[in-house]
């Protein structure tokens, strides 16, 4: 290959880009998670059995399937700008058209607004490889990938605790979607007004490559030819489908055992929060010395010996123990996701980042679908060990996958000929 001198630059306001994003992404996933830790307070509001409650968010997981190709396309095609307006005009129609919803009779515009929104969502969740490549140098893209991919799991986090404290009566349920469409429209305004493409000039030599884009056909058709891709297709599928499984029903895994909404928006806010803080550390780890492959059964291996062990001490009283182990799990588990996105691209490079990462995300919703539906039952019948032991499965299929997983590292490899020269503006 032949490599030319290209000007590059880094800005001080890739922060503030990345930040507008994550602020996004936070409010997509407030809209997610709403009704996951009120159960019971949905049903008696809107006169509906479990499953139905479960649909609110597993709706989410079945629209990304369709959604991930257009979505895909324009991000791709028109950018990351254009794709973020459409995320968040989606999102904050759809929390607008729930707050309508104020009871049983209207519960089915409550689920239209649900499914807007997550319409919207691929628009989001794949655009934080994208915000890393456009803004930020090699050596910060990884964690700038984990904070705009840990903004969702953020989200949720507030959601698993502000629909308890606000609507812990079924009658203020309208006064929590009415918060939640405020912070959409909020969210909205700002996008509009301050979130740009790209900037002036590309931040890293990569970068200036994938400005040359491959036809997204011509994309898909490279990825699935590669068996590699494959075995990192399906490692990151099973390991985001349990997690989205384990948020989705966490609240009726454990209400069995005796444990209230507000103990189940304690234990999923902890796994959120210290995920948060193993994604940074992981990332800051990745970033420094590019192991992916060695971090992720690191992580991955760490979280099935975690859900194990939270399988099994599973039982009444004994709140404090299933905290602790919901923060480890929290901190081994939710590093798959920014990590497998990030590595996605490093191995798929010079296609654009919206097309592998949104393939692994959309993978993942379907992973999950499948497996909310086959635990809810399995709950549902009592059986909550079954679908825990289902689950620890799951994440050792995904580890021993990675450690089979052997692919270069494509957009490292092209920064490391490319000659550059590098400006502070």
């Amino acid at each position: 290959d032949e490599y030319v001198s290209v000007e590059y630059a880094v800005y001080g306001s890739r922060w503030v880009q990345l930040g507008l994003f994550s602020l996004l992404s936070v409010s997509n996933a407030l809209l997610w998670i709403t009704f996951a830790p009120i159960v019971s307070q949905t049903m008696s509001f809107y006169d509906i059995s479990t499953l139905w409650v479960n649909m609110l968010s597993v709706v989410f997981m079945i629209a990304y399937i369709p959604m991930v190709f257009p979505a895909s396309y324009y991000l791709d095609k028109h950018g990351l700008r254009f794709g973020l307006l459409i995320g968040a005009l989606g999102n904050a129609i759809g929390a607008c058209v729930r707050v309508v919803g104020f009871n049983h009779v209207t519960f089915a515009l409550c689920f239209l607004g649900q499914t807007l929104a997550a319409i919207a969502q691929p628009f989001i969740l794949n655009a934080p490889p994208i915000v890393a490549s456009n803004w930020f140098p090699e050596n910060q893209r990884t964690i700038a990938t984990t904070i705009g991919s840990v903004a969702n799991p953020l989200g949720v986090a507030v959601g698993f605790v502000l629909p308890p404290l606000v609507a812990s009566d079924d009658k203020y349920i309208p006064l929590l979607l009415g918060i939640e469409a405020l912070v959409s429209l909020v969210v909205l305004a700002i996008i509009y007004f301050f979130v740009q493409d790209k900037p002036p000039l590309p931040p890293s030599a990569a970068a200036a490559q994938t400005e040359e884009q491959i036809p997204l056909w011509e994309a898909t058709l490279e990825l699935f030819s590669n068996v590699q891709f494959w075995i990192l297709f399906i490692a990151f599928g099973l390991a985001l489908g349990t997690f989205n499984t384990l948020a989705t029903l966490l609240n009726e895994m454990i209400v069995p055992y005796g444990y209230d909404s507000i103990q189940s928006g304690a234990l999923g806010a902890v796994v959120i929060l210290f995920g948060l803080v193993g994604s940074g550390l992981f990332g800051a780890v990745v970033d420094m010395y590019h192991l992916y492959k060695v971090t992720l059964i690191v992580a991955l291996a760490g979280g099935a010996v975690v859900l194990v062990a939270f399988t099994l001490l599973l039982d009444e009283d004994r709140f404090w123990t299933l905290l602790v182990f919901s923060s480890l799990l929290g901190f081994t588990l939710m590093p798959v996701l920014p990590l497998g996105l990030e590595l996605s691209c490093e191995v798929s490079f010079p296609i654009r980042e919206a097309v592998p990462s949104g393939y692994l995300m959309a993978v993942g919703q379907v992973v999950g679908i499948i497996m909310v539906v086959g635990m809810n039952a399995l709950i549902t019948n009592g059986h909550v060990k079954a679908a825990l032991w289902i689950m620890c499965a799951c994440v050792a299929v995904s580890c021993w996958l990675m450690t089979i997983f052997f692919h270069p590292l494509r957009r490292l490899e092209h920064e490391k000929k490319a000659s550059v020269r590098s400006i502070n503006p």
